[in-house]
């Protein structure tokens, strides 16, 4: 009810609630037999999921503890020197 008075019949909603948490793996990152470490840029593909569930809005990664990025598609990673 209203500060008028009007009222009207009660109403049912429902909610689903999405409790499939999203995964995400990578294909391209590989290490060399020698050291474990690579020093040319890599392509990295993400492969972002979630199953059943309500579907992805979008996926982030960082680099190196950089910026957050949005990941729209396989970008070269950067080479590193040796040490």
């Amino acid at each position: 009810m209203d500060h008028a008075g009007n009222t009207e019949t009660a109403q049912t909603g429902y909610v689903n609630i999405d409790t499939d948490a999203p995964t995400t793996t990578a294909d391209g990152l590989s290490a060399n037999n020698h050291s474990g470490w690579q020093t040319t840029s890599q392509l990295v593909t993400l492969h972002p999921g979630d199953g059943a569930g309500s579907g992805l809005a979008a996926t982030y990664y960082t680099l190196d503890g950089g910026a957050q990025q949005t990941y729209s598609a396989p970008s070269p990673s950067p080479a590193r020197p040796r040490m």
